[in-house]
């Protein structure tokens, strides 16, 4: 996903702005959305010496946007573009510490909230769910260590994809797995974890992102991922007559799914606040397990539904996989200072050493072709805990409450209202842009576009969409016509080119005479079809065959939309740039 261009208050002195907080989640237009808190400051990095702090924003992002804004994040409204803490700061801030097993994290009032150093102040910090520690020194000097569980979330789950996390929201793990058929065996003196997985619906770099969670001891990553989902709609569910906890929305709650002591490596902001010293966590470098963290030595996966058109989407590597963490080996850990005493004395740290480490859930992944093998083992020859060294087949099942609540939240919130056939576009324009990384525009035609994107021409609504996709550095346009009436229309350059303004407006210019003079019971682009030859050969504009798509299994709007917007981009945009 590329980085979205922000408005920021254009008379803030300095160029950056600092992401200091992700704030909570809000459900808003039938989608998860996330408040970002920025401070404006001088310089690309965190010292409150070049904070603003009369120049504060929030801005509310899809929540697609938590693999790009993680706190700490930096923006730059010159070049719009998002500068990345470990890639650019002149100086670099780290911290080792162990986490016991059995760690809670705590919902405590946080001490140091209202400090202006702590960028913090005057944030809703309510019900934010963190985990605190002490680090102590040989000297007695004592740092209070402060990690919250949106970075928490950003390390262990959000930045394998974009899409991660709003898959975790939309549906239940044993939704995307096949969980109640997973398989554990000993292949080569190996444990092999095997399991299907819903290609419809995952990509299978999305499904190689999660699987490793699923077999991670006692059932724990499972677990983990489940709890995002229950504890926001539980909250949302809770409040659905109070329409100021609503807007307010929740914070992000999980938690570490180790069943072991972790040795972790954090980068993070330093500060003193009533002479006590603080340390809070923008970004977890690595972490060393001191005992094996999953039931299985490999993961084979394979589809459930094989030779299908997401196999296309796949091989066209649509959307980068961002591996953001890393494991550190015992020497780097050895070696690292524990000195961070405050930003005027910051730990240094190799860039290249950190951002060259190997992924931290590095269990090796297979996408198996053929299963026969696999459909021969039964219960009965799979063997005991004992045999395999203690891995497990129980399945975490999504118990009653967690359907109950995901039902109960659809019901509520997803009901499907009746809306415009323009609205509904302006849905699948947000999928097509969140999930697909689609740039789409309404302002195609010479003419001032109203603010709903929909103009009126000789007494006829028409919303225009002109689509961008990026393949190989090259760009390919296509278009979507809407008049609301019949189905939606799909044209394009025959090259795949930008069409130019006049050249559109000559083709709906001969789409209203249509329109005019069109039969009873004639469909809409049926007559529009007529007109192929004469665009193709004319103005190099080829006409597609309407966009059609199913409504009666979906529950409600969103989900409409955002299998429209799969339909155009594998059926249609792939089609092409293939």
């Amino acid at each position: 996903m590329k980085s979205p261009k922000i408005k920021f208050n254009p008379k803030a002195p300095g160029r950056y702005w600092f992401l200091t907080q992700v704030g909570k989640v809000v459900f808003k237009d039938l989608i998860f959305q996330v408040k970002f808190h920025f401070i404006n400051t001088y310089q690309a990095n965190s010292l409150y010496k070049g904070f603003n702090n009369s120049y504060k924003e929030t801005h509310i992002l899809a929540i697609e946007y938590l693999d790009l804004f993680s706190r700490g994040t930096i923006y730059d409204t010159v070049k719009n573009e998002i500068i990345t803490p470990d890639k650019y700061y002149n100086k670099k801030w780290g911290i080792k510490l162990t986490i016991p097993p059995s760690y809670y994290p705590t919902t405590k009032e946080i001490p140091f909230a209202n400090s202006k150093y702590s960028g913090l102040d005057n944030i809703d910090l309510s019900d934010i769910q963190y985990y605190k520690f002490k680090e102590k020194k040989s000297n007695g000097y004592k740092t209070n260590v402060y990690m919250f569980m949106d970075t928490v979330c950003n390390y262990l789950f959000l930045k394998h994809s974009s899409r991660l996390i709003s898959l975790i929201l939309k549906h239940s793990i044993s939704s995307l797995f096949l969980t109640s058929e997973k398989r554990v065996f000993v292949e080569n003196e190996k444990v092999i974890g095997y399991i299907k997985y819903d290609n419809q619906k995952l990509k299978y770099s999305e499904a190689k992102a999660i699987a490793p969670f699923l077999f991670m001891k006692n059932n724990l990553g499972e677990k983990a991922l489940t709890q995002i989902e229950s504890n926001l709609k539980s909250f949302f569910i809770k409040n659905k007559n109070n329409q100021e906890k609503l807007n307010e929305g929740t914070y992000l709650k999980t938690f570490f799914p180790f069943h072991n002591s972790i040795d972790f490596e954090l980068q993070g902001r330093s500060f003193s606040v009533d002479n006590n010293s603080y340390f809070t966590t923008t970004r977890i470098v690595g972490h060393v397990s001191k005992e094996d963290t999953f039931d299985v030595d490999e993961i084979h996966l394979k589809e459930l539904f094989p030779n299908n058109s997401t196999q296309e989407r796949d091989s066209k590597n649509i959307q980068s996989i961002i591996k953001p963490h890393t494991v550190l080996s015992e020497q780097a850990l050895s070696n690292l200072t524990n000195e961070i005493g405050n930003s005027a004395v910051p730990t240094h740290h190799n860039i290249d050493k950190i951002d060259n480490m190997q992924d931290s859930f590095s269990l090796p992944v297979k996408k198996i072709i053929r299963s026969d093998q696999y459909e021969a083992y039964d219960v009965s020859s799979i063997p005991s805990d004992k045999e395999i060294k203690g891995a497990t087949l129980s399945t975490y099942e999504n118990n009653p409450l967690s359907e109950n609540i995901r039902t109960n939240f659809i019901s509520i919130f997803y009901k499907r209202i009746k809306i415009s056939k323009f609205e509904l576009m302006k849905l699948v324009v947000n999928k097509l842009e969140n999930i697909y990384n689609v740039k789409c525009s309404y302002d195609n035609l010479g003419l001032r576009i109203p603010a709903n994107k929909i103009y009126v021409l000789n007494g006829h609504k028409v919303m225009i969409i002109e689509m961008v996709y990026t393949h190989k550095s090259k760009d390919y346009y296509s278009y979507i016509i809407e008049f609301e009436k019949g189905h939606a229309g799909f044209i394009h350059n025959v090259n795949m080119h930008s069409i130019p303004q006049f050249t559109i407006e000559i083709f709906i210019d001969l789409c209203l005479l249509k329109l005019k003079n069109l039969n009873k019971n004639e469909r809409v682009w049926s007559s529009i079809y007529s007109l192929s030859n004469k665009m193709e050969s004319k103005h190099l504009i080829k006409i597609g065959t309407a966009l059609t798509h199913q409504t009666k299994e979906l529950n409600n709007n969103d989900e409409i939309a955002e299998k429209m917007a799969e339909k155009i981009f594998n059926d249609r945009i792939c089609k092409l740039v293939s």
